[in-house]
């Protein structure tokens, strides 16, 4: 229950600039990402940042970061640029909150970057009435498949998928097809 608390406790939202001063996430792209429609709004690459973990830990922290949304083409145009595309992200990121939790030392730590707009429930493409894509859960799956395919995150590892805002809404509506992808991956349950 402490180290519950303790992570608890350490949640806070994280924004586009680093919030922390701990571990080190490094920006990971995906192969081919184009091509498998992996991008912002703004047709930028999508991508995530990840720290193995060391081995002395078996969760593994799949964190989507916050942003709201929009569900129009005037409120996508308002969108700040930071939420639309990758031109801010930097090589590395400490994102602080919950990545800081002792309860975390050690796990593989995954943050996604949110430039989607659909709080991470879409896998809708391009929708030419907003000029935009909107592939949030397609891009969280791509993530999720990596670390399978890099043996970070299989039946010996517990997930824990989490957000706030934007980022919590979505983890809270996609928990079940996350689910089904693991199962689909190989993995049984719990995750």
């Amino acid at each position: 229950k402490a180290q519950f608390a303790d992570a608890c406790l350490a949640c806070r939202p994280m924004h586009h600039a680093d919030a922390g001063g701990g571990r080190r996430l490094t920006r990971r792209s995906f192969a081919d990402a184009a091509s498998r429609q992996l991008l912002c709004n703004d047709g930028s690459e999508a991508g995530f940042y990840l720290s193995e973990g060391d081995g002395s830990n078996s969760l593994v922290l799949l964190y989507q970061q916050s942003g709201g949304w929009c569900w129009d083409r005037a409120s996508c145009d308002k969108r700040p640029e930071w939420y639309t595309g990758n031109s801010r992200w930097e090589s590395t990121k400490a994102p602080g909150g919950i990545f800081d939790s002792a309860l975390f030392a050690g796990a593989t730590q995954v943050y996604l970057p949110y430039c989607s707009s659909d709080a991470w429930m879409s896998e809708m493409g391009f929708h030419a009435n907003f000029s935009k894509w909107f592939r949030g859960r397609a891009i969280r799956d791509a993530a999720v498949d990596e670390l399978v395919a890099a043996g970070l995150l299989g039946s010996a590892h517990r997930l824990v998928f989490a957000g706030v805002s934007a980022g919590g809404r979505g983890a809270m509506a996609t928990i079940d097809s996350l689910g089904e992808r693991l199962s689909s991956l190989g993995m049984p349950p719990p995750f």
